[in-house]
């Protein structure tokens, strides 16, 4: 793509805390952002030409600026992705081509006549934007070994745990070798970074530090529901999506999609149970729709076994006497957080109440037992 941007400095101290190095992280991602918006400008006007109107740059860049700042900010930057192309791209380009998201085949492919400047401005602006969260190694340089991405994902949990924003569990972490500096080790999570508000309906929050949570690999190939909201506008959509937080008690510069757990009382007796607040509001119904808690928690409880398996596999189980007395240690202590790798979500009662459907059920202990001694025939 022939957009340059010149690379921010990311200059980090040895001493310095999570707390100062995040903030200066997002500081970056800010700068990195202004630079666009200057930059961008002179970009359309070289391909659309000198009287393009630049309005939505200096609109991208107020709602950047301002909404996680005011409760009661308007949009100015609205978004619908209605392009058409001019030719069939399956059968002008070679599948290489399209997969490599080639932006100048794209760019000079927007049919004008059924869609107008403004809209093509916008297309423009999306994609490179776009471009730059994808590739932000080329854009950020950090003294470190870690990608831009892996850096962040590390620096963020400052007073919590290193977990999953949507599913909860622990994230695996590995250690770097610095190519430069053999010596010199760095660790880092197993993440992708989220996006809170979707990037591809709100592309003003693609780069927005405060619009970035940490999730599991796993969580991040899963798509979340297809509809942010349903019906309105841009502003209408961000409206319901404010009354949504503060009916759930969150706030909205604030969130984290891990706290929408809070608001499910999950059981686990024989079979799931999930109860959610029939007190919450329409709009609180629809987000907590939009981001699949309720499957989450489903897919996440269908894994207690396979959990239980691996966890057994490291034990030394050889008797169903030792089994019994392994289960009870784990349903009473605190296994989903000593365990990295093994941890179940951000609701233990339901690993705790899965242990204990097998403890107290001779039938499912049994049982248990038996699997036990096929995974390892080859000791018994």
């Amino acid at each position: 793509m022939d957009f340059k941007l010149e690379k921010v400095k990311l200059n980090i101290d040895t001493n310095s805390s999570k707390h100062e190095i995040n903030h200066e992280y997002k500081q970056k991602i800010k700068e990195l952002f202004g630079q666009f918006c200057s930059e961008i400008k002179n970009y359309l006007k070289k391909y659309i030409g000198d009287n393009v109107d630049t309005k939505p740059v200096d609109d991208l860049q107020e709602d950047y600026n301002n909404f996680f700042e005011d409760p009661n900010y308007k949009l100015k930057f609205e978004y619908v992705k209605k392009y058409t192309f001019k030719k069939d791209l399956k059968n002008n380009y070679s599948k290489a081509e399209l997969e490599k998201n080639d932006f100048k085949i794209l760019r000079e492919d927007i049919d004008e006549s059924l869609c107008s400047k403004e809209d093509k401005v916008k297309f423009i602006i999306v994609e490179i934007l776009l471009n730059i969260f994808q590739e932000l190694k080329d854009y950020i340089q950090i003294n470190s070994s870690l990608t831009p991405k892996q850096f962040y994902n590390y620096n963020y949990f400052i007073d919590s745990q290193p977990r999953c924003c949507f599913c909860g569990q622990l994230l695996e972490s590995s250690i770097k070798e610095d190519k430069d500096n053999k010596n010199k080790k760095e660790e880092y999570l197993h993440a992708d970074i989220e996006h809170i508000i979707p990037k591809d309906q709100f592309p003003q929050f693609t780069l927005h530090p405060e619009n970035w949570a940490p999730c599991c690999k796993e969580c991040n190939m899963g798509e979340k529901r297809t509809a942010f909201f349903k019906d309105g506008t841009t502003q209408e959509k961000i409206d319901k999506y404010k009354s949504a937080i503060k009916a759930l008690g969150l706030e909205y510069n604030k969130l984290h999609p891990l706290k929408l757990w809070n608001n499910y009382k999950i059981t686990y007796n024989n079979s799931l149970k999930i109860e959610i607040n029939n007190n919450l509001s329409e709009e609180a119904k629809e987000f907590l729709n939009f981001y699949g808690i309720e499957h989450r928690i489903e897919t996440m409880t269908s894994r207690c076994y396979d959990i239980l398996f691996n966890i057994i596999q490291h034990s030394n189980i050889r008797s169903p006497e030792s089994l019994e007395r392994f289960l009870e240690n784990m349903a009473s202590s605190n296994w989903h957080e000593i365990n990295d790798g093994y941890s179940l979500n951000n609701s233990p009662q339901i690993w705790q109440e899965f242990i204990e459907s097998i403890l107290y059920d001779e039938c499912k202990l049994m049982a248990l037992w038996d699997e036990v001694k096929s995974m390892n025939m080859s000791i018994f």
